[in-house]
């Protein structure tokens, strides 16, 4: 370096107010390596994977009790609303005499049911005859339980009587009762009075009618409910069942 360039760069060093009060000029520590980032890159990764985990768990488990406790509560509503009218099932009620000393002869109009549901159509129906004080008939109607679509609903028809059905029994268009019905299978067994004065309980008859005529019939019916595939909390089953004691014999046949 020839003299002229060391004079002036010494003297702009001399002009540098952390030079001219004996200050040395610190170095900037080094950054991040690309090693260390990446390892915090790969624990943050790590840290979302588990709270997404989490909270995926947690959705999981809030949309299946969700799920759990409406198909529950669905039931117990089917189960009310088709003890109310399928306990009313009776035979063919026709009048004989003058009040106030008139009896009723019965013809026997069996509860029908269809006991392996592997379609839309109807599962079971039955009918049942109102009468009015005078031992006339009032109205006649007939319900329908039907699997549509995975949905059980609930029909009537009014089918003879000069009368009027309260609203409270009447289901001219479907109600849909359950929904997410995955199998409905329905069993019964006819009841008979015993002959035998020392033992006056009832006896049980096969499903068949017999020479034996059955005063009634205990009706088991049991529901399988599953979720719908777009609601993603995998393979959960409801299973519900319940018993109704009929006034009217049961018959299983393939057109109920």
């Amino acid at each position: 370096m020839r003299f002229r360039e060391f004079f002036i760069f010494n003297k702009a060093a001399c002009q540098n107010p952390l030079v001219k009060y004996g200050y040395k000029a610190r170095t900037s520590p080094a950054g991040f390596s690309l090693v260390e980032i990446l390892i915090s890159l790969a624990i943050c990764v790590l840290l979302l994977m588990i709270v997404f985990f989490v909270y995926d768990r947690t959705m999981f488990s809030y949309r299946c009790s969700e799920w759990k406790q409406e198909k529950v509560l669905q039931a117990e509503l089917f189960w009310n609303e088709l003890r109310k009218c399928l306990e009313q099932a009776t035979d063919v009620l026709q009048k004989r005499g003058h009040p106030p000393d008139f009896r009723f002869d019965v013809i026997p109009r069996p509860f029908k049911f269809k006991s392996a549901v592997d379609s839309n159509g109807t599962v079971f129906s039955w009918n049942v005859d109102h009468v009015d004080e005078n031992g006339d008939l009032a109205y006649r109607m007939e319900y329908r339980i039907i699997f549509a679509d995975r949905k059980l609903q609930i029909e009537s028809s009014h089918v003879g009587g000069p009368g009027s059905p309260s609203p409270e029994i009447t289901f001219d268009v479907g109600k849909t009762l359950v929904t997410d019905v995955e199998s409905i299978n329905v069993g019964a067994t006819n009841v008979k009075e015993s002959q035998n004065p020392a033992n006056l309980n009832e006896q049980y008859l096969e499903t068949t009618p017999t020479a034996d005529a059955p005063v009634g019939s205990v009706v088991e019916i049991s529901l399988l409910l599953t979720p719908p595939a777009g609601l993603r909390i995998g393979e959960v089953k409801v299973a519900q069942n319940n018993k109704f004691k009929l006034n009217v014999a049961a018959v299983e046949t393939a057109l109920p």
